[in-house]
């Protein structure tokens, strides 16, 4: 009988090597774990250093990358910075209500015989009065015109079919 054959045969060999099979195969996935592990944090952090997740929910393991050490760096100076920063307080006024503060006697006042002027008095000229009204002229000078109507027909061209259509008159039936 050749070796294959007893090999095949001998149970504890083929118990052996089943362990050894699993074993390699258990080893192989994973190493495939970590590689996709891997390339999952190597995404995140592409992702966090273009700015697509926040700095702030970055994952740990980038703790150590130089982006998040300024960031740190940067987080410290600026709490220090507002740390030193004096907060003015907002004095509210004894009186809340303007009518419950006491009036200073004043030594201005109006006389009682005094009379404000009259609303009715226009203390403006109207803007017409120097432009002139834009009433006056119902139809516009040809001289206020730069080209002429048939220049301007050249220019703003119409299809006859549509300016026939504009001049039909509209039924409903």
């Amino acid at each position: 009988m050749g070796s294959n054959i007893v090999s095949l045969t001998d149970r504890e060999y083929m118990q052996r090597l089943q362990e050894k099979l699993l074993q390699d195969y258990a080893d192989s996935m994973n190493e495939r774990i970590k590689n996709r592990e891997g390339e999952e944090l190597d995404r995140v952090k592409n992702l966090v250093l273009i700015g697509k997740i926040p700095i702030h929910q970055a994952p740990p393991e980038m703790s150590d990358h130089p982006v998040m050490l300024i960031e740190k760096y940067c987080n410290a100076v600026n709490a220090q910075k507002k740390s030193k920063i004096k907060v003015c307080k907002v004095k509210e006024p004894p009186y809340p209500d303007l009518d419950e503060a006491p009036n200073p006697d004043s030594k201005l006042s109006m006389d009682e015989d005094h009379e404000l002027p009259p609303t009715h008095v226009k203390l403006c000229t109207a803007y017409e009065k120097f432009l002139g009204s834009m009433e006056d002229s119902e139809e516009p000078e040809q001289e206020e015109y730069i080209i002429d109507k048939e220049q301007l027909d050249v220019i703003r061209y119409e299809d006859p079919l549509l300016k026939q259509l504009r001049d039909c008159e509209v039924r409903l039936e």
